[in-house]
């Protein structure tokens, strides 16, 4: 699946599908890497920077880190 982008609007804001992206609300980033959904911004409002900063995470990969549980640490836990 390649990542989406789209504008997050904001409650005072009369657009509220997201597919519109022509008024100044955040821009955020919709992606699935092994099963995992990834739905951050990108912290700019620039819909052509959003669009640069898109094909940097496809071409470059983004990383999801994960920790691992120690059995231990899980069965104290418990």
């Amino acid at each position: 699946m390649t990542l989406q982008i789209f504008r997050r609007h904001s409650p005072t804001c009369p657009h509220r599908e997201r597919t519109y992206n022509r008024c100044r609300c955040k821009i955020w980033y919709d992606w699935h890497i092994n099963g995992d959904r990834i739905l951050k911004p990108f912290n700019t409002r620039n819909w052509s920077e959003a669009q640069r900063m898109r094909n940097e995470l496809e071409t470059g990969g983004l990383i999801v880190k994960r920790e691992a549980t120690l059995l231990e640490d899980a069965v104290m836990l418990s």
